[in-house]
């Protein structure tokens, strides 16, 4: 990839086939505050790197068990109106009023359906161990008691995370977030994160990557979610020559900027040779250095990846340093 095509730049702001549109439901009130960006995490080196197997029926029925119970928990002592929404993917336990459980139920397995779109896997492959369980909170109070009373996670002020286990248990929580784009933007980005968690081995991508491709799906399918405006905000800051694209690849920060950029750089990679992407995360997970994979999949470096998505947005946005 010596120069990666500039039409390919003029797609990143086109959205199209949205499990959610902007248009599709009001918020029910005014959009909050952007809760805070989580802090990025280092992937370790010295991982072990175990294939992914197709759960068996005795792991499926502990997952689900210690999911429910989780739930069960939570209705008697924390949020009362807790109720289970069953999909063929998913176990969404939402505090949220029964008059959204069938749009819930439709946008996780959209959602579902988009990410296996991405990495060519056809829907009715199971990528979890199971179900996934997904906790969905419409009091910020509840949620707090969740990640510290039953979960043990103690992330009382983020927006939503997903976590998973090596014995297969995997799981979203997503915050109370007003504005009902924003909450499916958040719940869209923390699904990525999971089934990226689960995609072919248990060895992570960096962060750039990780953070990248998750602003990348809540973009797409969530059209006026914040993910859909901080690439491009991004990308204006990097064409006037405000932003050292180069840093993301080792010191990405929990930034709107940074973000913006990892997203932007993700798009542009997919945008090219949305294949090469596959290939390159793909090489990534079964073991190869990541700077292997550009190597094999984009016949580039990450200097040369930055040097070309540089130089198309300065074209894009008609700016030279």
């Amino acid at each position: 990839m010596n120069k990666l095509a500039l039409t390919a730049v003029l797609a990143w702001a086109v959205v199209a086939g949205g499990v959610f549109a902007a248009g599709d439901h009001k918020a029910d009130e005014s959009a909050n505050e952007r809760p805070k960006i989580p802090p990025t995490v280092r992937p370790p080196e010295d991982q072990k790197i175990v294939k992914y197997r197709p759960a068996t029926p005795k792991q499926i029925e502990a997952n689900h068990k210690l999911a429910k119970q989780w739930a069960e928990k939570v209705r008697q002592d924390i949020a009362p109106k807790m109720h289970l929404v069953e999909t063929e993917h998913f176990l969404i336990f939402s505090e949220w009023a029964l008059d959204d459980d069938k749009s819930l139920a439709d946008v996780c397995e959209k959602m579902y359906a988009a990410m296996c779109r991405q990495f060519g896997i056809p829907a009715k492959q199971n990528i979890w161990a199971g179900k996934c369980p997904i906790y969905l909170f419409r009091n910020i109070g509840h949620f707090r008691r969740f990640t510290t009373e039953v979960d043990q996670a103690d992330r009382p002020e983020a927006a939503g995370y997903q976590r998973q286990y090596s014995n297969g248990f995997c799981y979203i929580v997503i915050n109370a977030v007003r504005n009902k784009i924003q909450f499916y933007g958040i719940l869209v980005h923390e699904a990525t994160h999971a089934f990226l968690g689960r995609y072919l081995t248990n060895r992570p991508v960096s962060t750039w990557v990780n953070e990248g491709l998750a602003e990348y799906m809540a973009a797409m399918q969530v059209p006026g979610s914040w993910a859909s405006q901080r690439h491009i905000y991004a990308a204006r800051v990097a064409a006037k020559g405000r932003a050292d694209v180069m840093r993301i690849f080792q010191d990405m920060e929990p930034t709107e900027l940074d973000y913006g950029l990892a997203q932007s750089l993700v798009r542009f990679m997919i945008a090219r040779d949305r294949k090469a992407f596959v290939k390159f995360v793909k090489l990534i997970k079964e073991g190869e250095s990541e700077a292997e994979a550009l190597k094999k999949s984009y016949r580039t470096t990450h200097a040369g990846l930055a040097r070309a998505w540089t130089q198309a947005v300065e074209r894009m946005y008609k700016l030279r340093r």
